[in-house]
């Protein structure tokens, strides 16, 4: 068994979240929507230890999918969003980020078939980007 893991990161309104929902509708494929809190690995003592907690975070996720058909991620009403910004532009400017407009961090129901080594994306832009250095390696 192959397991696919991939980091996704990029600016703010770059298109992270567009990527993640189009991940979403290929087949044998699940993409996370931030579900890392930040601080998760600012105690670590060196880029080692990172890497293993990262490692041991993508098990995690797989074996929640795998035996509960959920993975944790924000979300709005069970499912992996697809914009963090209003529909509409706002009167005095750009879309407005939602926020906690229905988004919540959570369990988010993965409701497709999925073979052992599925292609898992995590998008944490923020984590990843400050990691960047040590997930190059």
């Amino acid at each position: 068994m192959r397991k696919r893991n991939i980091v996704l990161t990029g600016l703010p309104r770059s298109g992270t979240t567009l990527a993640c929902r189009l991940l979403n509708t290929l087949p044998d494929t699940v993409a996370l929507h931030e579900p890392i809190a930040l601080g998760k690995f600012a105690d670590m003592e060196d880029d080692r230890a990172v890497l293993e907690g990262l490692e041991r975070f993508f098990r995690r996720m797989r074996r929640m999918i795998r035996k509960e058909k959920v993975a944790l991620s924000k979300n709005v009403g069970d499912n992996i969003p697809d914009n963090a910004y209003e529909q509409a532009r706002s009167a005095v400017g750009p879309r407005s980020h939602t926020g906690g407009k229905g988004t919540q961090k959570g369990k988010a129901v993965v409701d497709k078939d999925l073979e052992a080594g599925f292609l898992l994306v995590v998008k944490q832009p923020a984590l990843f980007s400050g990691l960047l250095p040590v997930l190059v390696e």
